[in-house]
């Protein structure tokens, strides 16, 4: 524990003003690292997928069922894009981030 607080302490002098985005695989722990990793930076943690459905009220499934997935990246790209301006938080978007080229120069 020692090492994760002095690191913490160091992190956040870097990531001050910044946002860390977790990249990954659907499945791999992206939300449950960015929980975590938000709390011991003390930072705003902000689920992309979270978003989306609440923004929809439906989950991404029923997106992808609905609309088709052509329209989900349309739909995941706005959400990214739309947090300009946020500082100090730790994004976990959805797997298929690395499909928009616009939300991955983000």
């Amino acid at each position: 524990m020692y090492i994760i607080r002095n690191g913490a302490k160091i992190v956040i002098k870097f990531v001050k003003n910044m946002n860390i985005t977790l990249i990954g695989m659907a499945g791999v722990g992206k939300s449950f690292i960015g929980k975590h990793l938000a709390e011991r930076l003390n930072c705003t943690f902000v689920d992309i997928d979270e978003v989306i459905e609440k923004k929809t009220s439906l989950t991404l499934q029923q997106i992808i069922d609905t609309h088709g997935e052509e329209e989900f990246l349309k739909i995941e790209e706005r959400a990214i894009l739309r947090l300009n301006g946020f500082n100090n938080s730790i994004i976990s978007p959805g797997g298929s981030i690395i499909y928009s080229k616009k939300a991955m120069d983000f």
